[in-house]
């Protein structure tokens, strides 16, 4: 039964949220995959499964758990198209991979399915803050007077001094 089933993968899924937030990614990917053992087609736990994947994927620079992660996402998004929690998440991704454009998007869409939601609210202020003070990346063009062929530079020389001003 549904009762039975949320009781028995509720301390699972809050034990992960918990380990995640201590940076044990391993214990909250042991405590989410003990929820899923339990309710293997319950939203909320596949959920939490997948952004653990990613959480420690991103954390532990592990390309492999993210991409699992990142699938197991995707699958739930298909299926609920539009889902608050799973956009969520794709905005945790986002703003980890300094993609402020897509965080804002995203946490933007989540706040117009569940407007209430502090948490969604304070990514979505996030990723506008990072848009605002994360410089733009500096571009050069690497030759002589910019004309896009390819410029030997190898003998070239960078000199600077730093000046002892007292």
């Amino acid at each position: 039964s549904f009762a039975r089933d949320f009781l028995a993968r509720c301390p699972f899924l809050v034990l992960s949220t918990y380990r995640s937030s201590q940076k044990d990614f391993a214990g909250a990917l042991e405590a989410a995959e003990q929820a899923l053992a339990v309710a293997p087609d319950e939203l909320k736990t596949r959920l939490r499964h997948a952004e653990v994947l990613i959480e420690s994927g991103v954390a532990l620079e592990n390309p492999d758990q993210l991409a699992q992660g990142e699938a197991e996402l995707d699958a739930l998004i298909a299926e609920y198209p539009g889902l608050p929690e799973g956009l969520f998440v794709v905005g945790k991704l986002a703003l980890a991979q300094q993609d402020w454009v897509r965080a804002e998007e995203v946490m933007a869409a989540a706040l117009e399915a569940k407007p209430d939601w502090p948490q969604a609210r304070m990514l979505l202020g996030s990723a506008l803050c990072a848009a605002l003070f994360t410089p733009a990346s500096a571009l050069a063009c690497g030759g002589f007077f910019c004309d896009n062929r390819p410029i030997d530079q190898s003998k070239e020389r960078i000199v600077f001094g730093i000046d002892d001003v007292e």
